[in-house]
């Protein structure tokens, strides 16, 4: 009936009626549909992107993430976290491709915004000890568990390879260059893959260690990122994780005083530089000095009556001004730093050559 109509507020309640029957499948009767995700996903999310609603597409892969869940999880609860893990990756280069490809690039923020939440949430649940036979499980003897992973591998993988196919292909046209945090994603995508299949074996505190140092990783990054482009959303948070962070190790170190206070000694001065280094961005980019030398032939001005000489000679009526003309932005979008460039007007206060200013 949405697509009928077409009405995007039945295809949202058709996205809420699937998740709760799913959901009373999944608790109630231990019966989850393995394949009800996948009519959100085949059924309302290409709508979303049809009708261009951002509304739609959030709601709807929303409820086909917890979805998911519910149904990998009653095969494996492993599986399960791996899955959502993969899903997530999914979004994350999703979004990157959308924004490249200009077809309702504005949708990219919402794969983006969903995929690094629960990628975020994810990795900080690995940064914990784990007790087990490794970080993630998957017996391969299973067919549907089989299915699961080297499907949804398989995508995840499949889209980063395009993404930096693209990149490389034509780097003007990918957002920022591939951020710092893409690497991070690829890099972890890669260990899990590789530690699920066999081929590293991360396990008790060798694996939490990996995925603390990717997860502060990400912090660093954003604050850095964040701080250099005077971004208050990216720097609050870069430090919001970093704080998680601490906070969870310090939860571990329960041997050691030290240790422990230690920990917040580092999470205070480290939140503390962060914020200098921030302030100290904000105030080098907004004020600037510069030294103009008018006797200089290169600002000398033709009259009609005479050769080009400077504007210290003229009567005191003759006045000037610095005037900010940036190019247009395309012809600024093969630029590494393109965005930091304001495309705006601004002039100057009046002033004569020999020193006279409005």
């Amino acid at each position: 009936m949405a697509w009928a109509l077409p009405s995007i507020s039945h295809a949202i309640t058709a996205a809420i009626l699937l998740l709760l029957w799913n959901s009373f499948e999944a608790f109630d009767f231990k019966n989850p549909q393995q394949w009800s995700p996948f009519i959100i996903l085949a059924g309302l999310v290409p709508m979303g992107w049809f009708y261009r609603s951002r509304a739609l597409l959030a709601n709807t892969i929303s409820a086909y993430m917890v979805m998911l869940s519910f149904c990998v999880a009653s095969v494996s609860g492993d599986l399960a976290f791996l899955i959502v893990f993969l899903s997530a990756c999914i979004l994350i280069a999703a979004g990157m491709i959308v924004k490249c490809s200009g077809n309702f690039p504005e949708s990219g923020s919402i794969f983006s915004f969903i995929g690094y939440l629960v990628y975020l949430g994810t990795l900080f649940v690995l940064s914990f000890y784990h007790r087990g036979k490794g970080m993630f499980t998957v017996d391969f003897d299973n067919v549907l568990e089989s299915v699961y992973f080297f499907s949804f591998s398989a995508v995840a993988i499949g889209l980063f390879v395009w993404l930096l196919w693209l990149y490389f292909k034509s780097p003007k046209n990918v957002p920022t260059n591939l951020n710092i945090n893409f690497y991070g994603v690829l890099i972890t995508l890669c260990v899990a893959v590789l530690n699920t299949v066999g081929v590293i074996g991360l396990k008790g505190w060798a694996g939490a260690a990996v995925f603390n140092m990717i997860y502060l990783f990400h912090s660093i990054a954003l604050i850095v990122t964040g701080c250099r482009s005077l971004n208050v959303k990216l720097t609050t948070i870069g430090c919001l994780l970093f704080a998680f962070i601490s906070i969870a190790r310090y939860t571990d170190l329960f041997v050691s005083l030290l240790a422990r206070s230690s920990v917040f000694l580092i999470m205070g001065a480290a939140l503390f530089s962060a914020g200098f280094y921030y302030s100290r961005t904000k105030k080098q980019l907004q004020e600037k000095a510069f030294e103009f030398d008018f006797s200089d032939p290169r600002w000398w001005v033709k009259t009609e009556t005479a050769q080009p000489i400077e504007i210290g000679t003229l009567d005191w009526n003759e006045q000037f001004r610095m005037i900010y003309r940036p190019p247009n932005q395309a012809a600024t979008a093969h630029l590494k730093d393109r965005d930091i460039i304001w495309h705006g007007y601004l002039p100057s206060r009046a002033f004569h050559g020999q020193g006279r200013i409005d």
